[in-house]
């Protein structure tokens, strides 16, 4: 600035411009306000940082946490040769070989009848007959007139038997292509179904077992093992088996499953090697 003020200052004899005036402002901030910005940016700068290493370390910890967790040390995987089983280990169960044999596959028993023209047929000529229907040492009666149809009885049988037979009707095509399938809910041998009647119900129907119930029999490491379902875990603990195909054999393996721990460790090692780097 060019222009002067003139008798600042009591007694002054000189003038101040405007130049020595900011000039005098420039060394105060200089001196005074300088210092406390350098100070708040960084403070700044290292709150940030702070930040950023508190976040890196609760990421390293959250890494090694999961290193001393047990459970990456019990996980179990199965390897099996041969179409006979299907395998599930679990966690802890213990590392072990062994060789399974299938001999016979559990099954269910299903019965179906002779053929009809529609759903709504009606299948006998006796006024009034009993059907009883056995299975698993229990007895069921369903009562049947010559106006009950195929598929009345198939509700009947469904609602009186608490969900052990199963009734179905299958459309097998043809002329008369209505059947009534009955089977057992379970596989096992005591799943066996017998089915009769007072009168002429049954024999009217035509019916024909077309499979037998039976259990599942198999060698263990030779040892002669039966049950009545396909899928079962009571054998070895901690293992789920599955009988997959009759006149087979597999060789199982459990062994430790490390892929956990393997990726622990690479991730401990990724969240240090972070840390280190920002703390350099």
């Amino acid at each position: 600035m060019s222009g002067s003020l003139s008798n600042i200052g009591l007694g002054s004899n000189g003038a101040l411009s405007y130049d020595i005036i900011e000039q005098l402002r420039e060394v105060d901030e200089k001196n005074q306000i300088k210092p406390i910005d350098n100070k708040i940016e960084l403070n700044n700068t290292k709150i940030k940082v702070l930040s950023v290493l508190s976040t890196l370390t609760a990421s390293l910890k959250g890494a090694t946490s999961s290193l001393s967790n047990e459970t990456a040390y019990l996980q179990r995987k199965s390897s099996v040769t041969g179409n006979a089983v299907s395998i599930n280990a679990s966690a802890g169960t213990a590392i072990q070989d062994f060789s399974i044999d299938v001999t016979q596959l559990a099954k269910q028993d299903i019965t179906q009848s002779k053929s009809f023209t529609s759903m709504t047929s009606t299948f006998t000529t006796e006024a009034n007959d009993t059907i009883n229907i056995n299975i698993d040492g229990q007895d069921y009666t369903i009562d049947v007139t010559s106006s009950t149809t195929l598929s009345e009885l198939k509700d009947k049988i469904n609602d009186a038997t608490d969900g052990k037979v199963v009734a179905s009707i299958l459309n097998v095509g043809g002329d008369e292509p209505y059947e009534l399938v009955v089977k057992s809910a379970k596989t096992g041998a005591d799943q066996d179904i017998t089915i009769t009647s007072t009168g002429s119900a049954v024999a009217d129907l035509g019916l024909n077992e077309i499979q037998t119930a039976k259990d599942a029999k198999f060698t263990f490491d030779g040892v002669e093992v039966t049950r009545s379902k396909n899928t079962f875990d009571d054998l070895i603990v901690g293992v789920e088996i599955t009988l997959e195909k009759e006149a087979e054999s597999s060789n199982v393996s459990i062994t430790q499953d490390t892929q956990d721990i393997l990726s622990g460790l690479e991730d401990f090692v990724s969240k240090y090697n972070d840390l280190i780097s920002n703390l350099n």
